[in-house]
C-alpha cells in the first residue's frame, strides 16, 4: 500500500457495495481497507487508523450508528473522519442526536461524483486545520501558544463544520410546507443560525492568536 496515499476503510455487510465504493475509491486515487460488519470495522480502525470511514448505517448485530459511537468514544480512533452511507435518508432523530459522530452521510446508490465531493469536503476542513497550525509555527508564534490553542482550534473547527452540515440536513427532513413554516422550526434555524455566527467569531479569533507572533518588548 502506498504510504503517501489516502486510506479508507469502507464498511457494508453487502460484499458488493464494499466492492463497488473500493474501486470506486481506487480509480480516484485512494488506497482502500475493507470491512464487512461493524465489528470489523472497529477492528481495522483501531489496527490500521484510516484517514477515512464509509460506513453503511443498516448493517446486522451493530449498526452503522453503534460503530460511530464505539469509534468516537475510542481515543484511539476518535479523530477519524466517519461518512455514512444509507438507502434511505436520516431522520431527524438521527440528525439532532447523532450528527455529531459523522462528518457527512451520501445516498445509496453511490456515484463516483458524490464520492469524490465528500470526500473533497472532509479532507478540505482538515487541510484549513493543519495549514493554519503550520503557518503559525512558521510565524514564529510561541511553541506554548500553539499547544495551547491547538486543541480547541481543531474541535470548534470540526464543531462549526458539522453544525453547518446540520443545517443542510434539517431542511431535507422538513420538506412539506406546512411543516417549514412552523414557528418551532424557524425559531430552531434561527438560534442554529446564530450559533454559528458566534463559532465562526470565535475561530477567527483563535485564527488571529494563532498566527500573529507576539512583539518582543
Amino acid at each position: 500500500m502506498d504510504p503517501g496515499k489516502k486510506r479508507i476503510l469502507v464498511t457494508d455487510d453487502e460484499h458488493d457495495i464494499v466492492e463497488i465504493i473500493t474501486g470506486m475509491l481506487k480509480r480516484s486515487g485512494y488506497a482502500t481497507l475493507k470491512a464487512y460488519s461493524g465489528e470489523e470495522c472497529i477492528r481495522q480502525a483501531i489496527a490500521d487508523r484510516p484517514d477515512l470511514i464509509f460506513l453503511d448505517i443498516m448493517m446486522e448485530t451493530m449498526d452503522g450508528w453503534e460503530v460511530a459511537s464505539h469509534i468516537k468514544n475510542d481515543a484511539a480512533t476518535k479523530d477519524i473522519p466517519i461518512i455514512m452511507v444509507t438507502s434511505k435518508p436520516l431522520t431527524l432523530e438521527d440528525v439532532q442526536e447523532r450528527s455529531m459522530l459523522i462528518e457527512n452521510y451520501i445516498m445509496k446508490p453511490v456515484s463516483a461524483a458524490t464520492l469524490r465531493d465528500a470526500i473533497d469536503e472532509v479532507f478540505t476542513a482538515r487541510t484549513r486545520i493543519e495549514r493554519t497550525l503550520e503557518m503559525a509555527r512558521k510565524s514564529g508564534v510561541a511553541d506554548e501558544i500553539v499547544e495551547k490553542y491547538k486543541g480547541k482550534y481543531a474541535a470548534l473547527s470540526d464543531q462549526f463544520r458539522r453544525q453547518q452540515k446540520l443545517m443542510t440536513m434539517l431542511p431535507q427532513i422538513y420538506t412539506e410546507k406546512k411543516t417549514s413554516n412552523n414557528p418551532a422550526y424557524r425559531n430552531m434555524m434561527a438560534s442554529m443560525r446564530k450559533g454559528l455566527e458566534l463559532q465562526e467569531r470565535e475561530l477567527k479569533r483563535l485564527e488571529k492568536i494563532l498566527t500573529t507572533p507576539a512583539r518582543e518588548e
